[in-house]
C-alpha cells in the first residue's frame, strides 16, 4: 500500500472471489490487523479474524494508527441492503456489495429472527419484498420474504430482481481424513438453516482438521480436544484426529463438536439367512452388477475398498491382509465375518 506519512496507506485493488484479508506491516505477520466488519471498520491489532471481502474492484484505505479502513467499491451503483426481523425492521438495514452495480451480496450472514425485504436508499427510494424462500423474484412494496432464522449468502439482482437466500456451507477440512488433505472439502449436512452440521460414517486416520465456512478460511474452527471439544474461532490449533470411522456433529452457534464411533447394523451370518457370505477368502453375494464394497476391521478401519462388476455365482477374491474379524459392506448390506 502507498503512503505519504507512514500512517494513512491506500492501495486499488480488484478481488475476483469470497474470502479474508488482513493488514500487515513489514511483510511479517509480528505487527497486523484483523476485523469482521465488511466494507468498513476497525482493524483490531494481532486479531485472528479475518476482514471478510467479497468480489469487486476498490480504493482501500488503512490508518496504522487509529486501525480504521474502509473498502470503497469503484463502481457507481445504487446502495442496496436488507432489513427484516434480524433488525427490528430498522432501514437501511445491513448493506450488500457489488462488483458491477447489477448482483449485490453478502456471505455468510446470520438471520436470529423470521422475514427479510430489500431497500435502496438512494433516490428514488425503493423497497422490494417477495412470497418464496430461499428463492424468488422480488416485487416493489411487496410483503416480506418468509426468511427463517439461520445463517446464510445472499444474492439479489437489481436488473431481474432475482434473490437468493443460500444456508451457508460448513465442511472439514485436513489431514486427518482419509483421503483427504488440506485442500478438500468434505460437506458437512444441516437441515436447520445451517446451525447445525452432521455427517456420518467419515473415515478418518491420524493427523488434524478444522471445521470451515463456505470452503474458505475466513471463518474456521480449530480446537485441542477430540472426540469432543468447543471449536476455537479462527484458531492456529488442528483438532487432532485418531483413526476410525465416525459420525459427527458441529454446532455452529456454540461451537460444540463431537467425534463419535459410529455404529453400522450388523447381522451375524452365522445366525442370519443373508444375502452374502465368504468362504475361503471368497465373497458371495446375490447382488449383481456394479457392487461396491468396503471391508472394516472392528474399530471401524477401514481396510480394502473396491468395486466389482458381479456377473456370476463363482466367489470374488477379497485377497484380505490377514486373518480376523471384519465388518463388510456390500452395497447396503452389512456382514461381520471370520476369516
Amino acid at each position: 500500500m502507498a503512503t505519504t506519512d507512514n500512517v494513512n496507506y491506500t492501495l486499488t485493488h480488484t478481488f475476483t472471489a469470497n474470502g479474508g484479508v488482513k493488514f500487515r506491516q513489514d511483510g511479517g505477520w509480528g505487527t497486523n490487523w484483523g476485523g469482521t466488519s465488511f466494507p468498513s471498520g476497525t482493524g483490531v491489532l494481532n486479531s485472528p479474524n479475518n476482514i471478510p471481502v467479497t468480489p469487486g474492484t476498490y480504493n482501500i484505505t488503512f490508518n496504522r494508527t487509529t486501525g480504521a479502513y474502509n473498502f470503497v467499491s469503484t463502481i457507481v451503483s445504487d446502495n442496496i441492503s436488507f432489513y427484516g426481523g434480524f433488525n427490528s425492521n430498522a432501514t437501511p438495514g445491513e448493506s450488500l456489495s457489488t462488483p458491477d452495480g447489477i448482483t449485490y451480496s453478502k456471505s455468510d450472514f446470520y438471520f436470529n429472527a423470521a422475514n427479510v425485504k430489500f431497500y435502496k436508499s438512494n433516490a428514488p427510494i425503493t423497497t422490494w419484498g417477495g412470497t418464496t424462500f430461499p428463492s424468488g423474484n422480488a416485487v416493489e412494496n411487496g410483503g416480506d420474504i418468509p426468511l427463517t432464522s439461520g445463517y446464510y449468502n445472499i444474492t439479489f439482482n437489481k436488473n431481474t430482481l432475482a434473490y437468493s437466500f443460500e444456508a451457508s456451507s460448513v465442511s472439514l477440512i485436513g489431514d486427518g481424513i482419509s483421503g483427504g488433505g488440506w485442500t478438500t472439502d468434505i460437506a458437512l449436512t444441516s437441515t436447520d438453516g445451517g446451525k447445525t452440521f452432521t455427517k456420518s460414517g467419515l473415515q478418518l486416520v491420524a493427523g488434524g482438521v478444522k471445521f470451515r465456512v463456505n470452503n474458505a478460511w475466513a471463518v474456521n474452527w480449530g480446537g485441542t480436544a477430540f472426540p469432543s471439544g468447543t471449536g476455537d474461532f479462527n484458531s492456529s490449533n488442528n483438532i487432532p484426529t485418531t483413526a476410525g470411522t465416525y459420525d459427527v456433529t458441529f454446532n455452529r452457534e456454540t461451537a460444540a463438536y463431537t467425534f463419535t464411533a459410529s455404529t453400522m447394523a450388523v447381522v451375524d451370518i452365522n445366525k442370519s439367512k443373508f444375502k452374502s457370505f465368504v468362504s475361503e477368502g471368497k465373497l458371495y453375494t446375490s447382488q449383481k452388477g456394479n457392487v461396491d464394497i468396503q471391508v472394516y476391521d472392528f474399530s471401524g478401519k477401514l481396510v480394502k475398498k473396491l468395486n466389482a462388476n458381479v456377473s456370476s455365482n463363482n466367489g470374488l477374491e477379497l485377497n484380505l491382509p490377514q486373518k480376523g474379524n471384519y465388518l463388510i459392506k456390500i452395497n447396503n448390506e452389512v456382514v461381520k465375518i471370520s476369516y
